[in-house]
């Protein structure tokens, strides 16, 4: 099934192989799932790693998105870092001897130095069975034991 053209190099972008490749299909899932600022701040900042003169694997991207993902479980605080690198390294690239990442040693610098704020707390809503609470009425077990029926509810992974 042929989308439309790559904005690039205007290629025919075709959703059916696309997703035929293990891969490349296990990269959009990620993305997708992300809220969508940090993921677009995600993919640039991985853009960091590709080689000038060839492509970067859609395996290792997926492998260099999971491991920026787990450094820090403050979505928002992350996605500022992302962006602070993206911004200092992408003006960086077009310099003569600019060389791409080869990890994440940079991002994390970045981490380092900004305020460990708390991540955001969700306001009081009611949905269903689903109730998210703003204050801090639940004990650490009671809390644990609503993840843990979360995560098992929707197939997440706890890890």
């Amino acid at each position: 099934m042929k989308l439309s053209r790559c904005p690039v190099c205007k290629s025919n972008l075709h959703l059916d192989a696309m997703v035929s490749d293990e891969a490349t299909r296990e990269l959009l899932a990620f993305v997708v799932k992300l809220p969508q600022r940090l993921g677009q701040a995600l993919v640039q900042y991985i853009a960091l790693f590709r080689p000038e003169k060839s492509d970067l694997s859609n395996s290792r991207a997926l492998r260099l998105m999971q491991e920026a993902m787990a450094l820090t479980c403050n979505e928002t605080q992350l996605r500022d870092a992302l962006e602070s690198t993206v911004a200092s390294l992408f003006k960086k690239r077009s310099e003569h001897g600019w060389q791409p990442l080869t990890n994440h040693q940079y991002l994390k610098k970045v981490l380092d130095t900004m305020p460990s704020a708390p991540a955001a707390v969700a306001p009081e809503i009611k949905h269903k069975s689903l109730e998210i609470r703003s204050s801090h009425s639940l004990s650490k077990e009671q809390n644990d034991a609503l993840f843990n029926e979360q995560m098992a509810r929707f197939g997440g992974k706890h890890g």
